[in-house]
């Protein structure tokens, strides 16, 4: 990576980790605000995906599927924090969705692809905002500050990435999986490794002085 894009880089970073300490500090008196935060996340992570797969000829429905990442996502807050509805709400949603995704397949002339295009579109639905969904839930756990928890998971994060990094470009020479991103390393994952065990390590003694 280079010295020019290295500087925006850090400088967005800095901006996304102001935002983040900012949303999850004021969750549960800001909730609405949060909300917002996580729909907009949600989305913006679908739009990529969805153009990740268009790129690659794949049909998707793709409004349906970000109207049904934004509802997800709200049923899995709701369940959660300030409302703590039920559970079931959320599978409710996706079970929703999924028929009226088929009905939408349907109406189509044709079924060239349909496989792909339903499975496409489901897969999106559960890799982006089903799986954010559980730092919602970890952030309103109940009996516990979960707000720290997510903390940790987000500091354990940009530690191995940082540490990537710098540990491949000082010493990465074996490609990792060069068919899925050709500048990976192993070395940078070993470094990514020890980088998140370190962070995990000091914040535990500063957040969670409690957990052995």
């Amino acid at each position: 990576m280079s010295d020019r894009s290295f500087l925006p880089r850090l400088v967005s970073s800095a901006l996304l980790i102001c935002l983040l300490w900012a949303t999850v500090y004021w969750s549960r008196t800001h909730w609405f605000a949060c909300l917002l935060v996580c729909e907009a996340i949600v989305l913006l992570g679908l739009k990529e995906l969805l153009a990740l797969l268009r790129a690659k000829k794949v049909q998707v429905f793709e409004l349906y599927t970000l109207a049904g990442g934004a509802a997800v996502t709200a049923a899995i807050f709701f369940s959660s924090f300030p409302e703590n509805l039920p559970g079931d709400m959320v599978f409710s949603v996706l079970f929703v969705w999924c028929l009226g995704l088929f009905f939408l397949q349907a109406a189509q002339p044709s079924v060239d692809g349909a496989t792909q295009t339903l499975f496409s579109s489901i897969a999106s639905l559960l890799y982006v905002p089903f799986l954010f969904g559980f730092l919602i839930k970890i952030n309103y756990m109940a009996g516990v500050d979960g707000r720290i928890w997510v903390f940790y998971t987000f500091a354990a994060v940009y530690a191995a990435d940082m540490s990537a990094y710098l540990v491949g470009s000082l010493a990465g020479k074996r490609p990792l999986a060069p068919t899925i991103s050709p500048h990976k390393t192993a070395e940078g994952a070993v470094g990514a490794l020890l980088g998140a065990c370190a962070a995990s390590l000091i914040l535990q003694r500063l957040l969670l002085p409690e957990f052995p």
